[in-house]
């Protein structure tokens, strides 16, 4: 007998969505149709997938929700299974993330590690098979997965054959080769496209399609535990349209004949389907710090199926490819701090010849998550807040769009206003109007006000009910303290101080925050001898071991010289924490 199957009607930024389903929680069903994220994943924590639907209110929504939301039958879809037929209306929609591809850096001293050679064909050769014949002419080993190529390569006059680094062929046919590095972020996915002199021809960058299953790793690797392969299926998908988009925006200049991808543990393990209980758990172990594989194993069928697909290796559970591909970037450099700032913050040191790293879990607050009107880096995130004495509140929006929320850097911009203007105390209460002692306009003065939930917020865009709340504020003093103790940690460890290290910002949030912002904050001090905002330097670096035979050796070497920290292990590091909690 079948199973009933219920009716789903959504509205979603103006239009309508029907899919049939045979139940199972509410918040799954609409993520798999790509229709909700939250940054949780549908974990009842953050209460951000917020839905209008005639549903019962549990106890879990009357403890997110506040009584006026409960009453205008906003509900949570995480906290609702399906049993009928339901129509509901999605209250924060999707957004187009605005993704980072680049960075500031240069690659020179060009040696890739793949090589073309060319070969006249001798159809009458003396070899015993056709096999034979081309790998004693090409000097390399053809792996079983070229092998139905080569009825077709022998038949040719000649060929432009792709040889790698290590003596295997990677192309019978490939006139043109190109090189593929690419970076798998928590919250993006940036690729680009170069030759084999290093000329850029293509770049693109994207969401993370694994989003709708949660904003941070944590989440992800609660999810994998029982849904591993749709997390390894969305990636999958995401890869195929990265190399589609590559090659339509290179205008078929060539073929890609080998890819890099940089990605942190927890994505590289994923990304191949391996579970990432080790990496969950104390001892907190990766399964695999190297991973080759190919386009077969990968699923990458937009790619020729015998593809190198090389992982950038893994130094440690919490210390992954992304940070081995930030320093293999920044390898010229000298005497440095290297932030790495998002869900989850990566801290690097390095003086001299050593280099100390760490892993800051700070919570999603940096990428607009657990913000109430947070968002993510999209057209209308709020990124710049500016107060004055003399005007009234000003605001900057990514891509000069009406404001929709408050990204990552937009909450650090907010913050750091307050603290300027002394409207915010050194543990972060936001204070009322009578008891702030500036000369901050009276306009501003008067967006101090109640929210829904009758905790005092500062308004940034009232047609929209935009604001910055007391909880926020926190939020971001929690995420903040999570790197500052890591770096006061890192250069207690280095005996070093702030006056001799350059700050390098990376990542795609270095784009949307100010210098000055850093040193207002507390994140950065304002003694550092420079401030950096680089960019995208993990996938620089994930290119640069493509380009450069000598970056792509020493990365091996480096991943095993890097001394890691664990912060939770560290002496004092709950007093570190504690003291950092404050602005």
């Amino acid at each position: 007998m079948a199973r009933l199957k219920y009716r789903i009607i959504v509205l979603s930024n103006g239009e309508t969505t029907v899919f049939y389903t045979e139940g199972g929680n509410l918040y799954h069903q609409l993520a798999e149709h790509s229709l909700i994220h939250s940054p949780c994943g549908g974990n009842n924590r953050c209460g951000q997938c917020k839905i209008k639907a005639e549903l019962p209110a549990g106890e879990i929504e009357r403890k997110l929700l506040s009584e006026s939301e409960l009453n205008e039958n906003i509900r949570l879809a995480c906290c609702h299974k399906i049993d009928r037929n339901l129509s509901i209306t999605i209250q924060n929609p999707p957004k187009k993330i605005k993704s980072i591809a680049g960075s500031a850096l240069l690659i020179t001293d060009i040696d890739p590690i793949v090589r073309k050679k060319s070969i006249l064909i001798d159809k009458n050769h003396g070899f015993p098979s056709d096999k034979t014949y081309l790998e004693h002419c090409l000097g390399a080993k053809i792996g079983n997965m070229l092998t139905r190529h080569i009825p077709s390569a022998i038949q040719a006059e000649n060929i432009d054959a792709v040889i790698t680094y290590d003596g295997t062929v990677a192309s019978l046919c490939c006139e043109n080769p190109l090189l593929m590095a690419v970076d798998i972020g928590t919250t993006t996915i940036a690729g680009e496209l170069r030759d084999l002199r290093g000329n850029m021809i293509a770049r693109y960058s994207m969401a993370n399609s694994q989003r709708k299953y949660g904003y941070d790793i944590i989440s992800r690797m609660q999810y994998a535990v029982d849904g591993l392969e749709n997390l390894k299926k969305a990636l999958t998908e995401d890869l195929n349209f990265l190399v589609l988009k590559l090659s339509q925006k290179s205008k078929s200049a060539g073929k890609i004949v080998y890819v890099c991808i940089t990605a942190n543990s927890a994505m590289t393990h994923i990304a191949y389907g391996i579970p990432t209980d080790r990496l969950a758990a104390f001892p907190y172990k990766n399964s695999i710090n190297v991973l080759e594989t190919n386009a077969a194993e990968m699923n990458i069928n937009s790619l020729d199926k015998a593809t190198p697909v090389h992982f950038v290796p893994l130094v440690d559970a919490y210390i992954g490819g992304d940070i081995l591909a930030d320093l293999t970037a920044l390898s010229n450099e000298e005497n440095f701090l290297l932030c790495d700032i998002g869900t989850n913050c990566e801290v690097v040191l390095k003086k001299n010849e050593n280099i100390w790293a760490t892993s800051a879990p700070s919570g999603p607050a940096f990428e607009g998550g657990n913000i109430e009107c947070g968002m993510t880096a999209a057209d209308g995130a709020i990124k710049k807040v500016l107060l004055s004495e003399s005007d009234d509140l000003k605001i900057e929006t990514i891509g000069n769009k009406p404001a929709a929320g408050i990204a990552g850097s937009g909450v650090i911009s907010a913050v750091a206003q307050l603290v300027k203007w002394k409207m915010v105390g050194s543990h972060g209460k936001l204070l009322g109007p009578g008891e702030i002692n500036s000369e901050v306009s009276p306009p501003i003065l008067k967006r101090i006000r109640r929210n829904k939930k009758g905790e005092r917020v500062l308004f940034l865009d009232y047609s929209r009910s935009i604001y910055i709340s007391q909880s926020d504020i926190e939020q971001f003093i929690f995420a903040k303290a999570a790197i500052t103790s890591a770096i006061k940690i890192l250069l207690d460890r280095s005996s070093t101080n702030w006056s001799s290290l350059s700050v390098m910002i990376a990542g795609g949030f270095g784009y949307f925050v100010s210098r000055d912002d850093l040193i207002t904050t507390g994140i950065i001090s304002k003694t550092a001898k420079k401030i950096n905002l680089v960019g995208n330097t993990a996938l620089t670096g994930a290119m640069k071991m493509l380009l450069s035979q000598k970056a792509f050796r020493q990365s091996f070497k480096l991943s095993k010289s890097i001394k890691t920290i664990t912060l939770s292990n560290y002496k004092d590091y709950q007093n570190i924490f504690l003291n950092e909690n404050r602005l």
